[in-house]
């Protein structure tokens, strides 16, 4: 199966100063221009191919009407350097459901656990192709929940279904 078009973002870790003070950004991502049309994704997978037989409608780059873009992913790249923040006590959760990686993109700090699932009613392998953190490669039976944990950073952990 190809690689989906879904990633995780390592940042990395530390102690945080407290809540009220931390930084907080905000805004809407716009397209400027027509997007790009994009053929669905045929799916060879006996258990998923039946879910989508027009293939699987791509979510690389989702456009609303207005031009605001879903899923993207804004990062500091540079200037928090010498800051440390908490890394969060709640897993990030990446879900398997229809066949699909739910989110799309996840926010991920190194040392936070994500929580993988699956909620479709056949196995998935779930394989994160990094390489900086060493990637992770692991299947996934129904309602199998499993977590990981990844001890550095690297910006954008592709996933794909070995399945």
């Amino acid at each position: 199966m190809k690689a989906l078009p879904v990633a995780l973002l390592l940042l990395a870790g530390g102690v945080a100063p407290a809540q009220e003070t931390a930084p907080t950004v905000t805004g809407i991502v716009m397209l400027n221009g027509e997007p790009l049309k994009r053929k669905p994704m045929k799916i060879a997978c006996p258990d998923c191919a039946p879910l989508y037989p027009q293939g699987m409608p791509r979510e690389d780059l989702v456009v609303g009407e207005a031009g605001a873009i879903r899923g993207a992913f804004v990062y500091v790249k540079s200037g928090l350097e010498g800051k440390t923040f908490r890394v969060p006590e709640e897993p990030a959760v990446l879900e398997m459901k229809g066949c699909r990686y739910e989110p799309h993109v996840l926010g991920v700090r190194v040392g936070q656990k994500i929580r993988l699932l699956n909620q479709d009613p056949h196995n998935h392998c779930v394989h994160g192709l990094a390489f900086v953190c060493g990637g992770f490669n692991v299947c996934l039976t129904p309602g199998l929940e499993i977590e990981k944990t990844l001890g550095k950073a690297e910006v954008m952990v592709r996933l794909k279904d070995d399945i």
